[in-house]
């Protein structure tokens, strides 16, 4: 009989904004992702502090986020800064895309983009990620009104 995974950390949050944002990337992503410093992290900026591992990020929390357990080095040391980048960029770029999408009212767009999005992540996650962890997630987007709000969940156990 095969042990369970091991649920190392589960991450979950949420960011609700106005429409419409920016049509420049430089002026939307401070709204929808975050900016330096690690406060001013949105939870889409947060999945890659989370699978990345940005050490002590927790500290910076938001009330609605939360947290359970431990973070774990999914990727090895030399590679951990490149991955976090690329997270950074793969989730920032592709969200603005969905959202200027949505804002459009293309919903199904918008849901291509938030797929293509997390193909991209996988393809890159599991083939760098050290073997003896998992790593799942989920993005949600959806407008009402005049705001529209997305949710990541992000869950990482050891191998079953």
């Amino acid at each position: 009989m095969s042990e369970s995974p091991t649920i190392f950390l589960e991450y979950y949050g949420e960011r609700e904004f106005s429409l419409p944002i920016p049509e420049l990337i430089k002026d939307a992503y401070p709204i929808y992702f975050g900016r330096r410093p690690k406060d001013e992290h949105y939870p889409a900026y947060r999945f890659g502090d989370i699978v990345g591992h940005k050490p002590h990020f927790e500290r910076w929390l938001r009330p609605e986020e939360t947290l359970v357990d431990k973070i774990v080095d999914v990727f090895d040391i030399s590679i951990r800064g490149f991955v976090r980048k690329a997270l950074y960029t793969c989730v920032c770029e592709r969200m603005y895309q969905a959202i200027l999408a949505l804002q459009n009212g293309d919903d199904e767009e918008a849901n291509n983009i938030i797929e293509q999005m997390n193909w991209e992540l996988n393809y890159m996650i599991s083939r760098l990620k050290k073997p003896e962890y998992e790593v799942e997630w989920t993005f949600t987007l959806e407008r009402t009104d005049s705001k529209a709000k997305y949710t990541v969940y992000v869950k990482i156990s050891s191998s079953a």
